[in-house]
């Protein structure tokens, strides 16, 4: 019986102890023990398009979260959370909240909606036509990528056009060997900036494309590059 009474006083002790370690609050006379906030985020891994993003949240803390990317060329991270795609591969976001270190895999997809163009130095994509943020310009981007062991230079010619009509449009890049660079090519022209996206059925460019690790400056341009939609 002793016995019996020393196992609940101890029991009781570790209870008290317990419960005098979480604060608590009166409410209608009822006590009310709260639960400390599980600090976390708001995602453990993501799957991003090139040039997508996505705000990731930390929850359960309001102290300050210091964010980065274990590798900004493929996702980098704004210090409010926000994911960016920069290019394919793979990275992890980390948000570090005090001695806290919360992860998300983010996974960056290439979304090629068309390939166009391709030869033994370079590989043009056609990844997306878009209104702009301004509402007279329309922009085609294009994702190039340099094929060759060679440094090389990229412009576009003059004759650049939208459903057969010529139009403005700049396009200059310099690409290190078996690099990809993400290239919006802008117009202004009226008529092209007033089609609605389902009327554009066209685009068309074409490349000069100079090697720079050639003592003479070697180029060439290619045949106009057919951008359907």
């Amino acid at each position: 019986m002793r016995k019996a009474k020393r196992i609940l006083v101890a029991v009781g002790m570790a209870l008290a102890v317990t419960l005098s370690a979480v604060p608590a609050q009166i409410v209608g006379g009822t006590q009310i023990v709260a639960h400390a906030a599980t600090v976390k985020l708001s995602k453990k891994s993501i799957t991003l398009d090139v040039g997508k993003t996505q705000k990731l949240k930390v929850s359960g803390t309001k102290a300050k979260v210091k964010w980065s990317s274990t590798d900004v060329s493929v996702a980098k991270v704004s210090r409010s959370g926000v994911v960016t795609a920069v290019s394919s591969g793979s990275a992890t976001i980390k948000a570090k909240v005090g001695k806290k270190t919360l992860s998300c895999k983010v996974t960056v997809k290439e979304k090629i909606n068309k390939l166009v163009y391709e030869d033994s130095n370079i590989r043009v994509y056609f990844t997306g036509l878009k209104k702009d943020t301004y509402p007279d310009e329309l922009a085609a981007c294009l994702t190039i990528e340099n094929l060759s062991d060679n440094n090389l230079e990229i412009n576009n010619s003059d004759s650049t056009s939208i459903n057969d009509t010529m139009v403005d449009a700049t396009l200059y890049q310099e690409l290190a060997p078996h690099k990809k660079a993400y290239v919006t090519m802008f117009t202004y022209d009226d008529f092209a900036v007033g089609l609605s996206l389902n009327e554009i059925t066209d685009i068309q460019t074409s490349l000069v494309v100079w090697n720079e690790d050639s003592s003479d400056s070697d180029y060439y341009t290619t045949e106009p590059i057919s951008l359907l939609k």
